[in-house]
């Protein structure tokens, strides 16, 4: 009986050390497994917190695209007007060119007109200091037939 005892005994010692060594392992691995746990955790921490960046982010970049659109409208309106001012300008200006090519005609005709009314009154000036020297010769040559 105390050799059936003592068997038991070490069985039950055997299947205890059996169980520790059991136990030491699990805890191992409950310890490693925390361990996993508690950097998956920091990683998705991390990626949510990237993911947090990359909204705000696209967030801000769509308002700049909503700005961006706007200025662009505004741009457009700003270049319509401008471009209706230049094509005003360029009618005005093309109005104000044959208006001025215009007088400058008109002022040609005049100083043609001009020049020929000097050259008549030139001729005309000629003609009568002409006839006054003949006079005066004529009236010498008489007041000499009747001094004479």
């Amino acid at each position: 009986k105390a050799l059936v005892e003592k068997a038991t005994a070490e069985k039950v010692s055997d299947e205890l050390e059996a169980m520790k060594e059991s136990n030491a392992q699990k805890e191992k691995e409950i310890t490693k497994l925390r361990h996993e746990a508690e950097k998956s955790q920091k990683g998705i921490e991390h990626l949510s917190n990237k993911v947090s960046d990359a909204e705000a982010r696209m967030s801000l970049a769509e308002q700049q695209c909503v700005g961006l659109k706007d200025s662009i409208r505004m741009m457009q309106t700003e270049n319509e007007a401008l471009t209706k001012g230049k094509d005003d300008l360029e009618a005005r200006f093309l109005t104000e060119k044959t208006k001025l090519s215009e007088d400058i005609a008109d002022l040609m005709d005049t100083v043609d007109k001009l020049k020929k009314e000097m050259a008549s009154l030139h001729t005309f000036k000629q003609k009568h200091e002409e006839r006054t020297r003949w006079l005066e010769q004529a009236r010498l040559i008489q007041s000499k037939k009747s001094d004479g």
